[in-house]
């Protein structure tokens, strides 16, 4: 199956930081069906019962990969509680395109 591609520590400190940045927590745990939690290891286990994701090699619940099934809600605005992601940056062939077409004009 899938696995992530950053260290589980990483992902997890990144989901550490927006968890401390969210305004309304109550929210955060009504928009994930998830219960009261201490730590972000802890949110990160409730999470990744109530997505129903897959176990980890240890029969535990996968911490990294709901540390990135909620990155990636964050990343898709998903998460209106926490802050906004950064605007992504356009990629080299669209500001290639974009000043072709200036000159040409």
């Amino acid at each position: 199956g899938f696995r992530p591609s950053r260290k589980a520590h990483d992902l997890v400190e990144l989901v550490s930081a927006l968890i401390a940045r969210v305004v309304d927590r109550a929210a955060l745990l009504r928009h994930f069906a998830v219960p009261n939690f201490e730590t972000t290891e802890h949110f990160l286990a409730h999470l990744a019962t109530a997505l129903e994701l897959p176990s980890a090699a240890d029969g535990g619940a996968d911490v990294p990969l709901a540390a990135l099934a909620f990155l990636e809600s964050w990343r898709l605005g998903r998460v209106p509680f926490a802050p906004a992601p950064p605007p992504s940056a356009p990629s080299k062939a669209s500001k290639k395109t974009h000043s072709d077409a200036a000159a040409v004009a």
